[in-house]
């Protein structure tokens, strides 16, 4: 009996690693590739009220928005937001410093 339960426990585990690492997004679906995409970027600040919609430029790497480029040479990286995963759309809702809100959608 001690035998069984051990294999059955160990049939639990195995199924549970199989179920956790079968749904982790490997981004094969993705359909924008590496490099610098032209965007829709609609930026808003909760805490100012200040709503904004810009044409810029974003760096996109593993099918996520990590870099937002600004046509004066600046320019929000991992120090000023959190990378965000694009949809099928090109979409991508990123998070930044001070409750601040970049809504990303890729145009090219």
């Amino acid at each position: 009996m001690r035998i069984f339960k051990q294999k059955i426990i160990f049939t639990i585990k195995i199924i549970l690693f199989i179920l956790l690492f079968s749904s982790c997004n490997s981004n094969t679906d993705c359909t924008f590739k590496n490099g610098v995409h032209d965007a829709t970027v609609n930026y808003s600040n909760s805490k100012t009220y200040y709503y904004a919609t810009y044409t810029l430029s974003v760096d996109v790497q593993n099918c996520k928005v990590d870099v937002i480029y600004f046509p004066k040479g600046g320019w929000l990286d991992s120090d000023h937001i959190t990378p965000a995963q694009l949809d099928s759309n090109g979409d991508a809702k990123i998070i930044g410093e001070n409750g601040k809100e970049y809504n990303v959608h890729i145009s090219d």
